[in-house]
């Protein structure tokens, strides 16, 4: 007997889509736990994050915050101090906590506003 092939409709591949974006946007062992300490935290400095964050490495630490700015999730600043600082804090937070709490349309929103902000800037 031969299996019948099931088409997947528009909403479906939309929802499966936006599943996928915050997969990817989210992926790496430690990207919810930096936004998790950002959302119940604020702003806070990278080695005030790094203590809170004890078992990640400071570079991994940073490799994680540079793809979470990339995606605009969080924002950088960096302070006219001696020495110099970094803080770092959600940029958006409905947009983050709309997208953990749930996936799969979100993502889909997520990864357009990433997109139309990108053009906005360019």
């Amino acid at each position: 007997m031969k299996k019948q092939r099931t088409e997947l409709g528009p909403d479906c591949k939309m929802h499966l889509r936006g599943v996928e974006d915050t997969v990817y946007l989210l992926s790496g062992k430690w990207k919810t736990i930096i936004i998790s300490h950002l959302y119940f935290a604020g702003k806070m400095r990278f080695m005030d994050l790094k203590r809170q964050l004890e078992k990640v490495a400071a570079k991994t630490l940073s490799k994680e915050l540079k793809e979470l700015e990339m995606n605009n999730l969080v924002s950088r600043t960096q302070n006219n101090t001696m020495p110099v600082t970094v803080d770092y804090e959600l940029q958006i937070l409905e947009k983050v906590f709309m997208m953990l709490s749930t996936p799969c349309p979100n993502g889909v929103l997520i990864t357009e506003m990433n997109y139309s902000e990108t053009e906005i800037n360019n």
